[in-house]
């Protein structure tokens, strides 16, 4: 059971680590825009997935077929406001990207609290539980320990006679 928990509080980690990871990723797509010039556009042609704008830029009228916003509906002749980058008049916005949340940064914050604290928690569990640790020789018989051979008297091989120093 306690393997159970100590996978759940892993998985709330790195579900915190990758929501804190999207919507910083989403902010910083925010944020590229923030700079971008406002030009009125008018659309030359929509069909489903690409828009076809005409605007001027650098004293230069330009056309772009850039990809449509997901739901956003566009009609033929309309005039619209989009970003354009200033360093680069090719780089074209019909709409500025949303600005994330901030509950899913704070949920992702918590899940990792939250899970190192049950990680932890687990982990000092079973390193104090004795009956958790492995059983070392003596501990698997049940705690009796097998009696240790007699140590043989060392005597001279056969036949053979030691001197001592003091025999001399």
């Amino acid at each position: 059971m306690k393997k159970i928990w100590m996978l759940v509080s892993a998985a709330l980690v790195i579900g915190g680590i990758v929501a804190i990871v999207s919507v910083n990723r989403a902010e910083k797509n925010a944020d590229r825009a923030n700079d971008w010039t406002q030009v009125s556009a008018k659309i030359d042609q929509a069909n489903g997935s690409m828009v076809t704008v005409r605007y001027e830029s650098g004293g230069s009228t330009r056309r772009m077929t850039v990809p449509a916003t997901p739901g956003a509906t566009y009609s033929t002749g309309e005039s619209r406001v989009i970003y354009v980058n200033p360093s680069d008049p090719m780089d074209v916005l019909l709409e500025l990207p949303p600005r994330p949340p901030t509950w899913p940064m704070t949920a992702g914050v918590v899940s990792i609290v939250v899970g190192a604290i049950l990680f932890g928690y687990f982990l000092r569990e079973a390193s104090m539980n004795p009956s958790a640790r492995k059983k070392t020789s003596g501990e698997a018989t049940g705690g009796r320990r097998r009696p240790a051979p007699p140590l043989a008297r060392l005597q001279p091989p056969p036949g053979a006679k030691w001197k001592r120093e003091d025999d001399e």
